[in-house]
């Protein structure tokens, strides 16, 4: 091997050994085109489209997995940002490989025509998102502001890549041969067999290294997040969020946090939503919540508005009941039922099916509109009080028996806040519902007079 390719070479393995050292210790250097799709940036949609059909990944995981190596294959990535992980890391791997090749088979043609591929490919590989970068900055501003996050991006794009690039050319110049004209180290056998083996083992620890250097994977207890102003924060709040539903599973929690940053960084142009951003994003947490404020508080403007309604829809017996209570429920699937204690564990069956109303012994269930709160009001009387129609609906009268004197309607989902109606005691009664469903606008109103069966004589 000449004097030239073990300075080159020398060099080459110094860059990537630094570029490796520094991947290792700052966060957010793997990322490129992070944000594709702004406008009419042909730059950004190409390296897209090229490290997307590499990559074989759909978004959003696409995003951050080429963006921090690609997919992995024993550990290397195989392809996105920087088509492999030996590339992302300076090529300290190919270097390597090129060392082996060139000591063990003494610097013949087919030795430097593979450490020439070996070159170009670090070149090619490096410096096609350099020029495609260039590319948008000439065409459009823009697309260099959005896509390629500014120069922001620019600063974690352009090192790695251009030490890529340097040590390609680097390995380009290990394998000319100029006859004649530089010194040549000495050929005996041991000194290239010790050559061989030290970049043996050097291609070996930068492989391992590859594929060790990525960081742990954990599961953070979401169990247990830090709260600000009722949003999680912290590290383990965004990691949470973000490997909800399975999502990222190869991601080291260093890298999702780089991306997490780096989207971070972009608001409010970020591809992650201000919940999933809020958590280590000052500015998507004040976003948050800002929203969630306003929710809240027209969901308290519109419960306020409902218990208007209940209030002003509200029955006025024509008898004095002997007991009322009222309240205003929300069911999910429509249903209000109450089970007299124990009912449930003596049979498997379901409660009573009717279009308003059904009962059986024990058992007593209402059927409503799902989507819209209903002002249920409920009236013990000691005898039948008079019909009334008027303004209602729907009429129902059901007979009832109750086994323990225990009526509780609640939404059977949850099983809470159930609406207690008192004076019932075990025996028979009749039970009249009326019915007046919601204009669209505010809730439905439901009526239950309860009063016993009258006996004969």
């Amino acid at each position: 091997m000449s004097r030239r390719s073990s300075i080159c070479l020398t060099l080459a393995s110094v860059i990537s050994a630094g570029a490796l050292v520094s991947m290792s210790t700052r966060e957010g250097l793997r990322f490129g085109v992070l944000f594709p799709g702004f406008g009419d940036c042909l730059g950004s949609d190409l390296h897209f489209a090229v490290a997307r059909h590499l990559g074989r990944l759909d978004e959003p995981e696409w995003i951050a997995r080429t963006a921090l190596g690609g997919p992995r294959l024993f550990g290397l990535g195989l392809a996105g940002a920087g088509l492999t992980e030996i590339l992302v890391f300076g090529g300290l791997a190919l270097v390597m490989l090129a060392a082996v090749v060139l000591a063990a088979a003494g610097g013949s043609r087919a030795a430097r025509a593979a450490v020439r591929i070996m070159g170009w490919w670090l070149v090619i590989g490096h410096g096609w998102r350099l020029v495609l970068l260039a590319l948008d900055l000439v065409r459009d501003p823009m697309c260099f502001e959005y896509s390629w996050a500014g120069w922001d991006g620019v600063r974690v794009l352009v090192p790695p890549v251009a030490l890529g690039a340097l040590n390609g050319f680097l390995l380009l110049a290990a394998a000319r041969r100029r006859p004649g004209s530089l010194m040549r180290l000495p050929s005996r056998p041991g000194v290239r067999r010790a050559f061989a083996r030290l970049a043996a083992t050097g291609l070996v620890v930068a492989l391992a290294q590859t594929d060790g250097h990525r960081g742990a994977i954990t599961e953070p207890d979401c169990l247990k997040p830090t709260h600000t102003d009722d949003l999680d924060v912290g590290d383990d709040a965004f990691l949470c969020g973000a490997r909800s539903g399975g999502r990222y599973p190869g991601i080291p929690d260093r890298d999702l946090l780089a991306y997490g940053r780096a989207d971070c960084a972009r608001h409010p142009h970020s591809e992650l939503s201000d919940t999933e951003l809020s958590p280590i994003c000052p500015l998507a947490h004040r976003d948050a919540t800002a929203w969630f404020t306003a929710e809240e508080a027209s969901y308290a403007v519109a419960d306020a508005a409902a218990d208007v309604f209940c209030d002003l829809n509200r029955h006025r017996p024509r008898i004095r009941p002997t007991h009322v209570v009222s309240a205003r429920k929300w069911t999910d699937y429509g249903a209000i039922e109450s089970w007299d204690p124990g009912v449930e564990e003596e049979g498997d069956w379901d409660a009573p099916e009717a279009p308003l109303i059904g009962a059986a012994p024990g058992v007593l269930a209402l059927r409503v509109h799902p989507d819209f709160d209903v002002c249920l009001t409920a009236q013990v009387y000691r005898k039948r009080p008079p019909l009334e129609r008027k303004g209602w609906e729907q009429v129902v009268e059901v007979g009832y028996r109750s086994l323990t004197g225990h009526l509780e309607l609640y939404d059977p989902m949850t099983g809470e806040n159930g609406l207690k109606v008192p004076g019932l005691q075990r025996g028979d009664y009749r039970v009249r519902a009326h019915f007046a469903p919601t204009d669209g606008d505010g809730p439905q109103v439901m009526l239950l007079m309860i009063f016993p069966v009258e006996r004969a004589g």
